[in-house]
């Protein structure tokens, strides 16, 4: 997959425990044709699903053992490590959970471009309610009610706030696209940093090193409930 504006971008693909939707978020990747990726899928050491994860790679992606015993985001920092070394730019991190419409990647993408200062950009993600699409989150801030206020959560499609870039103090995790330059500078992901599916630690210390923390509406994703 190749493009002529977007650098090329490593993708992180967090398996659960479905090799079926893994692969099917696999899939829904490949209708982004335009697109340089290099896909990395994190399994925990000894997981029974490696063979039929294998299988459904068919080699458009290779599989990478974690520590089960370790957080999610310190595993993911050992891929993205081997994503600098070969000269990736940015880092999408995803689980099946969460399913980009396939625009998406290029979405964020172009405003990591438009935006140098810009550390980690998330998506507007939806969630089905009582069979309407509504907003789960568009960006977050940390509130003094809980640790994140969830921005348009329950809002409807059709009442969303205009779509467009913002700054936010929290992006959705998994989902939302890194800069590995900024990661570089501000430190590596913590265990303790992701607090209801939203990244708040590592971009509070993004902020607080002068990088701007975004949400990029136009670019949608779902939970996978409400797949559309």
């Amino acid at each position: 997959m190749t493009s002529g504006f977007i650098p090329r971008t490593g993708v992180t693909i967090l398996h659960g425990d479905d090799p079926e939707s893994t692969v099917r978020l696999l899939r829904r990747l490949e209708l982004s044709t335009d697109l340089d990726l290099e896909i990395v899928i994190g399994v925990p050491e000894g997981h029974v699903d490696v063979p039929a994860l294998a299988d459904g790679l068919r080699g458009r992606g290779t599989l990478a053992s974690t520590d089960p015993t370790q957080a999610v985001p310190v595993c993911v920092n050992t891929i993205l490590a081997n994503f600098v070394d070969e000269g990736v730019q940015y880092a999408w991190i995803l689980s099946p959970e969460l399913l980009p419409a396939s625009p998406a990647l290029a979405i964020l993408a172009r405003q990591m471009i438009q935006m140098p200062d810009c550390a980690v950009v998330g998506p507007r993600v939806f969630q089905d309610v009582a069979g309407r699409p509504v907003i789960w989150s568009d960006g977050g801030v940390v509130s003094a009610e809980g640790p994140v206020r969830r921005l348009s959560a329950g809002v409807s499609k059709e009442q969303a706030p205009r779509a467009g870039a913002v700054d936010v103090e929290a992006v959705p995790f998994p989902g939302s696209l890194y800069r590995l330059s900024a990661i570089a500078a501000v430190g590596a992901l913590g265990g303790a940093d992701i607090v209801d599916a939203h990244d708040v630690g590592w971009s509070d210390r993004a902020r607080q090193a002068g990088w701007r923390v975004m949400a990029q509406r136009r670019a949608q994703a779902w939970l996978a409930d409400a797949d559309a």
